[in-house]
């Protein structure tokens, strides 16, 4: 069995070769990422299906932020490129969750240590998730809490401020159970 917390794999070196070009030039990575994007979306429309993407795997970076220029598009976003397309995240960012893109849905996520500011975001009706190390409750801290693992899209969660569960993931995760 691979050790996906200390060893590689190839999904591996591609997220990080990946990531090592965003940071190189973001734009540029922006761009082909747009071509990516525009052909899964053709390919989608083609099979009468609704795309949806999450852009951040593991880093936190606030893609509606991010301008670029595109063909003959000048300083736009990912967003606002491909409107037809939903987006999805999860972020520890609270100024992510001001405002964002009409088809960006952020779920905001508790860290241990933001309790606070996820109530704040509960209470005005956005979701929270938490990771739980011995199965789901019921609810936490007074929130229904709603099983995240049966899919990644969160778009279609109830927005009423409900905790989204999830279990923990990697090794490392797991061992803290």
């Amino acid at each position: 069995v691979l050790d996906l917390e200390n060893g590689t794999n190839s999904v591996r070196e591609s997220r990080k070769r990946k990531a090592e070009l965003f940071f190189e030039d973001a734009k540029a990575y922006c761009g082909r990422l747009a071509d990516d994007i525009g052909k899964l979306q053709g390919k989608a429309s083609g099979n009468g299906k609704a795309l949806c993407i999450r852009l951040n795997g593991s880093q936190d970076v606030p893609w509606e932020r991010i301008r670029f220029d595109y063909g003959k598009l000048r300083n736009v976003t990912l967003f606002e490129l491909f409107p037809m397309v939903q987006f999805v995240d999860y972020t520890k960012l609270p100024e992510r969750m001001i405002a964002p893109p009409k088809n960006l849905h952020l779920t905001f996520s508790f860290s241990g240590h933001n309790w606070a500011m996820c109530e704040k975001l509960l209470r005005l009706g956005r979701n929270v998730a938490v990771i739980f190390g011995e199965g789901l409750p019921a609810s936490y801290q007074g929130y229904t809490v709603i099983n995240g693992d049966l899919h990644d899209l969160r778009h279609l969660d109830p927005r009423i401020g409900v905790i989204v569960g999830l279990s923990p993931k990697g090794r490392k995760a797991k061992a803290m159970r």
